[in-house]
């Protein structure tokens, strides 16, 4: 971080994150591609269970195998259980805006897709990913910007 001012690091109970998104961003991106190197090479020399992440102005230390897809299929084996006695659920919004989320947006479209595996015994009606800015992506739909995002959320709460 002394060398790219603006920077800071972040520590969760699961990741650790170098953060340079107050940074000059072509040299925070310069920066970043070289931490994300010099991070990769660090981990095949030692067996930890860690990846390297490169996400929008962020590089993360993550465990192996844990994503927002795993979490999405983890949600989804849980989510008979736990509506055992309650009616289907209507809808599943998933929205997004960086990398990160297109694990997450192609797993739900893979479990809800109208010739999957379980089509009669799901428990969401309709499944809409969306991703915010223009990319390349596996959402269904574009948002612009997160005033956009905020106008959609408004308009689903006055809906019944």
């Amino acid at each position: 971080t002394w060398r790219t001012g603006g920077s800071h690091w972040r520590q969760s109970p699961v990741t650790t994150t170098w953060d340079f998104r107050q940074s000059d961003p072509e040299w925070g991106g310069i920066q970043a591609k070289g931490l994300e190197e010099e991070l990769m090479e660090a981990l095949q020399r030692v067996n930890v269970p860690v990846e390297v992440m490169r996400k929008k102005n962020t590089v993360q230390l993550v465990p192996k195998g844990v994503s927002k897809g795993t979490a999405v299929n983890q949600i989804l084996k849980e989510l008979p259980e736990r509506l055992k006695d309650r009616p289907s659920v209507d809808f599943a919004l998933c929205i997004g805006d960086d990398i990160a989320d297109e694990k997450m947006f192609k797993c739900l479209l893979e479990s809800y897709r109208p010739t999957g595996p379980q089509k009669d015994q799901r428990f969401i009606r309709q499944v809409y990913t969306c991703t915010v800015g223009r990319k390349p992506t596996e959402a269904q739909y574009y948002l612009h910007d997160p005033n956009e995002v905020v106008d959609l959320l408004a308009l689903l709460s006055q809906t019944n």
